[in-house]
């Protein structure tokens, strides 16, 4: 399970940080991205309380 917070919040900060391929994504548009992996990628309810915790500071 800690594997996948480490995860969850590596995949966060890869989005939201420019890439040579392409443009950093906004903190709102990262977590519609981790919210649609949610159940498949990474435990739902993991997600959840991951989207809850960075919502709350955005």
């Amino acid at each position: 399970m800690t594997s996948q917070i480490i995860l969850i919040v590596d995949a966060y900060y890869a989005l939201t940080e420019p890439r040579p391929y392409r443009a950093e994504l906004t903190p709102k548009q990262a977590l519609e991205v981790i919210k649609q992996d949610a159940g498949k990628k990474w435990n739902n309810a993991l997600v959840q309380e991951f989207i809850s915790l960075i919502d709350h500071d955005i």
